[in-house]
């Protein structure tokens, strides 16, 4: 199951990212055509499963970063963000954070990655997790390490939000700047 949602992730990502559903993934909507349940996409794209990568464990998101590198960041849920590039996947975690993550319930875990807007400048980015000690709902910045933008700076961790959570269902996770650039949880 894992390796199949991994699959159609991918897919997602690759169309978002190389625009092959031209129009449709930029909001174009020409000719006014919009999407229909069971029927064709606007436009006509083609689109095909591609598999990019596997051997992932529980994975929840994939992102870029934003900065023309071309890798994708997948966050699993146990605590690592691990990079893709050129189709590869690289051996050493870009983030590994097993050991600040409670992944014990289903919902619980290393849950969002955003990138800051301007991230090729400043290598900053946030994560979005449930602590080990409590499941509190965490928000942190990193930075990336100055010598190796496939690394992150553990010194550079900084926890922004921390909220109670006494429960282990519904943690929500995902994060996005939104156009205003505010960070949106």
């Amino acid at each position: 199951m894992v390796k199949r949602l991994w699959r159609i992730v991918a897919m997602v990502a690759w169309v978002a990212l190389t625009g092959a559903a031209t129009g449709f993934a930029q909001g174009d909507d020409a000719a006014g055509e919009t999407a229909q349940p069971g029927g064709t996409l606007p436009n006509a794209p083609e689109i095909s499963a591609v598999v990019v990568a596997d051997g992932f464990e529980s994975p929840v998101n994939v992102t870029h970063a934003g900065d023309g590198s071309g890798r994708l960041f997948v966050v699993e849920r146990r605590g690592q963000i691990r990079i893709v590039d050129g189709g590869a996947v690289l051996a050493e975690p870009f983030l590994a954070i097993a050991d600040l993550v409670e992944s014990g319930g289903m919902e619980q875990g290393l849950l969002g990655l955003a990138f800051h807007p301007d991230f090729a400048n400043n290598g900053r980015f946030f994560v979005y997790y449930s602590a080990i000690e409590d499941g509190a709902l965490t928000l942190a910045e990193y930075a990336v390490s100055a010598d190796d933008s496939d690394r992150v700076d553990p010194a550079s961790a900084r926890i922004l939000l921390e909220i109670d959570d006494p429960f282990s269902n519904h943690n929500g996770g995902e994060l996005e700047f939104g156009p205003d650039g505010y960070l949106y949880i």
